[in-house]
């Protein structure tokens, strides 16, 4: 059963939001969100919102760049064979193609190499070292990994090989003994941002080399601008997938790269892109149904597709994909990584069947704060996206591990919720590992067959230690509540000056209470819902992907509190606001008719109202919601709607329903816990005996005209 989000709404000084509404000459819902974002005084929020190159740091200020652009340009000089060494993610992907395009751009020749994600697995190896130092490389710079390299770059070094290491992971205690170490996360960096992606400290490589090509070293913006036209596109793209925080730099490296893929003649972008059903200025896109460049419609749509290169075939295809200057090789590229994408897609909708399946036949496990599931066969590549789908569903920490054909080695992803240390989980449960790490919400393992059921007690045992009260609560926050006049276009163009949003800097999120639902239609297999929402004399359509609204109860003419973004809806050259709900909610008028209602019932349950005799249920009825409850009952805790129920069984009235809920508690035929005036939380115990439940106390004790 998913948790229900707890709804926060967020709280702004008064002042603050004034001050930015008269300096900036913003409205005030946007001064709100300025301020959540921690942008509460007129000067910080004004660099927030013009993301500008001239607030891009001079890369010199990171720790060990002198000594890698020095050690590079020797290489360059002697014409020693370069390698860039990268992972096979899609930060990696476009950490080399940035390296290897600057490098070709100069005249330079490079080679680069990406370990197998299923056989090699991540980082750098001994066997891949051998491989590469065959090849006549005298220069290794690493992208998106190395930093623990320690014993690797050793061996290289012994082979009469150099390393110049780019990373952005945590570092170790005992860093690499490279030619250059860079990384903002070390602990003698003083480099003013820390959260660049991989593909962020790779850019910043390569402005230094061009500012000691073209300007001694000395920081000069114009160079700066130069490489942004040039590179910051991939930049922006890998640093979007890494799911890296859009504030800062990163803020500005996506701000500009998006823009400049708007109107892109890159061959390879070009064809990435229109596979990926993404408008561009460029014309070649033969989609009919289009998604404007935004870090969504990459993070979803251009991501996937590099990162399933990766996962389900070879990283160094998405390689060959940014480096080609061909439209029919691109193309041909794009299409392949598209069939990877689907491959990848197919297979973690099978993976997911079966964890959840495992779930099912499992409830011990079911019941659980963390979730460990493990199954044979399933795809490393995959595995993360489905743990990660499962503590969504969920509510809860997923580990999710897969045992390879005859091995009792099964290796595993994790993905955790807010609050959660996923990593301090691991270690403290570390004895039942072969090894692991990670981080708070994200985390890899190795574990024997025999210890996972250990495991899972074990992680158990540390949530109960660590939260006595329980799993943190999934939370929604919401920057601010508005009215049906803040939603307009004029408000939805100003909150896209706060754009680009992401990790760290999401979508502004408002709430919208009470408003009349007077229409609403499925979508797409019935999976997703469109509404046309009513508040006041607006009237707006509202779209909420991955839930059934009609099977949960809602129809036309109830109330609904509704948690959603502003949108503007391009269609055939016209422009049009929308709501992307994302959380909803009975509304007021809904509630207290229901309220109103249940006082009524449980007056007759209790025999001190009359039960009027189209409310007194039969034997038949009882069998109906019986049934009803036994589909709907898999697990303990599940949750009935009252409202989904009243429309799956259309001869059975609120009052009836209630009364025959009553009676199956009374009888111990299940057990629940009211939620809400809308909603149970129930569970059916096992029954060995018949129950004549047309005599039980309860029912007969209900007056009857």
């Amino acid at each position: 059963m998913k948790k229900e989000k707890k709804w926060i709404i967020c709280e702004q000084d008064e002042d603050e939001v004034s001050t930015l509404c008269k300096t900036l000459g913003v409205s005030p819902i946007t001064a709100r969100v300025l301020c959540n974002r921690g942008y509460r005084d007129p000067q910080s929020a004004k660099i927030f919102i013009d993301k500008s190159e001239s607030f891009l740091h001079d890369p010199f200020l990171m720790k060990d760049m002198d000594a890698a652009v020095a050690r590079i340009m020797r290489a360059t000089e002697g014409n020693e064979k370069i390698t860039v060494y990268g992972d096979y993610d899609a930060d990696g992907v476009t950490s080399v193609s940035m390296l290897l395009r600057y490098f070709r751009d100069r005249g330079i020749s490079a080679d680069f190499y990406i370990p197998s994600r299923e056989y090699e697995g991540y980082g750098m190896s001994r066997d891949a070292i051998d491989t590469i130092v065959a090849s006549g490389t005298k220069l290794i710079i690493t992208v998106d990994t190395g930093i623990t390299a320690v014993s690797e770059v050793e061996y290289a070094k012994s082979l009469g090989v150099d390393t110049v290491i780019t990373d952005h992971h945590q570092c170790p205690e005992i860093l690499p003994d490279a030619a250059a170490v860079i990384n903002p996360h070390r602990a003698d960096c003083g480099y003013p941002y820390k959260d660049l992606a991989g593909v962020g400290v790779a850019f910043k490589l390569i402005c230094a080399l061009e500012l000691a090509r073209e300007n001694d070293g000395k920081y000069n913006l114009d160079t700066v601008k130069d490489m942004c036209r040039s590179y910051i596109s991939l930049a922006a793209i890998g640093t979007i997938a890494d799911v890296m925080p859009v504030t800062g730099e990163n803020r500005i490296i996506i701000h500009i790269g998006l823009g400049l893929l708007r109107g892109t003649e890159d061959v390879s972008m070009k064809s990435l892109l229109c596979a990926a059903g993404i408008e561009t200025d460029s014309g070649r896109n033969r989609k009919s149904v289009l998604k404007r460049i935004s870090v969504s419609s990459i993070a979803f749509g251009v991501a996937p597709r590099i990162n399933a290169a990766g996962r389900m075939g070879d990283a160094g295809r998405a390689v060959q994909l940014f480096m080609t200057e061909s439209p029919m090789l691109a193309d041909a590229i794009a299409e392949e990584l598209c069939a990877f994408n689907r491959e990848r897609q197919a297979l973690e909708n099978s993976i997911l069947k079966e964890a959840e399946a495992f779930l099912f036949k499992n409830p011990h496990a079911a019941e659980c704060d963390v979730l460990v599931i493990s199954g044979d066969s399933w795809h490393h590549g995959v595995i993360g996206i489905v743990a990660s789908k499962i503590t969504e569903r969920y509510g809860k920490p997923c580990v999710l591990i897969s045992f390879a054909k005859d091995s009792d080695e099964g290796r595993g992803s994790a993905r955790s919720v807010i609050g959660f240390d996923i990593f301090a989980a691991f270690s403290a449960c570390s004895k039942l590992l072969t090894k692991f790490g990670g981080h708070e919400l994200a985390a890899g393992l190795t574990i024997e067959r025999g210890n996972v059921d250990a495991f899972r007690e074990a992680i158990n045992a540390y949530a109960s230690d660590a939260f006595v009260a329980g799993m943190p609560e999934p939370v929604c926050e919401i920057d601010c509540e508005v009215s049906e006049s803040d939603i307009n276009m004029v408000e939805a163009n100003e909150l896209m000056r706060l754009e680009p949003y992401g990790a760290g800097n999401p979508a502004p999120v408002f709430l919208l209470k009470n408003a009349q639902i007077d229409d609403i239609t499925l979508l797409k297999e019935d999976k997703h819902t469109k509404l046309m929402i009513k508040s006041g004399d607006m009237l707006v359509p509202a779209l909420l992907f991955g839930r059934n609204l009609i099977s949960e109860g809602y129809e036309c003419g109830d109330s609904a509190d509704i948690v959603f973004s502003l949108d503007i809806n391009e269609f055939r050259g016209m422009s049009s606001i929308q709501m992307m709900a994302k959380e909803i909610r009975f509304g007021k008028d809904t509630l207290l008719e229901y309220i109103e209602a249940e006082e009524y019932a449980e007056k007759v349950i209790l025999g001190r109202e009359v039960c009027e005799a189209e409310d007194y249920p039969d034997r038949g009825d009882f069998v109906l919601l019986y049934k009803f409850l036994q589909k709907n009952a898999p697990a303990k805790g599940t949750e009935i709607n009252i409202k989904a129920a009243l429309r799956a069984l259309p001869s059975v009235s609120f009052v009836k329903l209630k009364i025959m809920m009553a009676v199956f508690i009374d009888a111990g035929l299940i057990t629940a816990d009211k939620c809400s005036g809308m909603t149970y939380s129930f569970s059916l115990p096992k029954v060995t005996e018949k129950t004549d439940i047309i005599n039980n106390r309860l029912l007969n004790g209900i007056k009857t005209e």
